[in-house]
């Protein structure tokens, strides 16, 4: 009688792995954004380097550009200047300017200054909220600022010359900062290196480009409107509205679709 041998079935069990802790579930993620952060300061750092490197030839490209537009715009006796500004533990820059003799303002262009602060104040009263109240504080803005250069006895509160310099100073430093600025706020930003890049040189040929310009077109709007013009000038478009614009070219470059790479 044959009896059947007894069978020993074993069954492979599993457990489940102990939950990870936050700090494991995100430090892949943690890692390669300190990767990314490290990366875009190493290539801020680069970009600055080059862009400081070539100031000299920048210079030469601003005194070229602003010689030509001098001789083709309407401006009586402007010439370039060139003002050297010293940095401790670095080294002589040089910054362009326009000096431009101006003849003190009269009662005629005092009038005519408040009088156009004054219907600036009045029209922006029939716009919408969000565009009344800047344009009602511009215009109290430029009535003061009109009033206490009238007051100043020389008939402004700094010549052409202080004027444009501080916009090519300005324009300077933002472009040298200008990298450091697009890395610590470009990195977090799902592009590629060759991307981010990209945006920065276009956004730096943006401030080379129109330096020149601007510091033209302050000059022929000074001689035009006199100087009592110039606080108000330096103030809607000067260094506010570079800033503006380069963060609408900022805005626009992460838009871009992004690509492997």
């Amino acid at each position: 009688m044959n009896t059947a041998e007894p069978t020993i079935q074993v069954i492979a069990t599993t457990t489940a792995p102990p939950p990870r802790s936050l700090f494991q579930r995100y430090r892949h993620l943690l890692q390669g954004r300190i990767a990314q952060f490290v990366l875009a300061l190493v290539i801020a750092g680069g970009l600055s380097f080059l862009f400081w490197r070539i100031l000299p030839l920048l210079y030469r490209f601003w005194d070229h550009s602003l010689t030509a537009l001098l001789g083709a715009l309407p401006l009586a006796d402007a010439q370039l200047v060139t003002i050297n500004i010293t940095i401790p533990a670095w080294s002589d820059l040089e910054t362009a300017a326009i000096g431009l003799p101006l003849a003190p303002p009269d009662l005629a262009m005092l009038s005519i200054h408040l009088g156009a602060a004054a219907c600036l104040y009045l029209c922006a009263g029939k716009l919408h909220a969000p565009f009344r109240s800047p344009l009602r504080l511009l215009a109290v803005f430029h009535a003061l600022c009109v009033l206490g250069s009238f007051a100043l006895p020389e008939g402004g509160l700094y010549s052409i010359e202080e004027h444009t310099r501080s916009l090519s100073i300005f324009s300077q430093g933002l472009l040298l900062f200008l990298p450091a600025v697009m890395a610590l706020t470009h990195f977090i930003v799902e592009r590629s290196n060759e991307r981010r890049i990209l945006a920065t040189v276009l956004i730096a040929a943006y401030l080379i480009v129109t330096l020149p310009v601007k510091l033209a077109a302050h000059a022929l709007l000074i001689q035009t409107a006199s100087s009592l013009a110039m606080p108000t000038l330096f103030l809607v478009f000067g260094p506010a509205f570079d800033i503006f614009v380069v963060t609408a070219l900022y805005a626009w470059a992460v838009t871009w679709r992004h690509g492997q790479g």
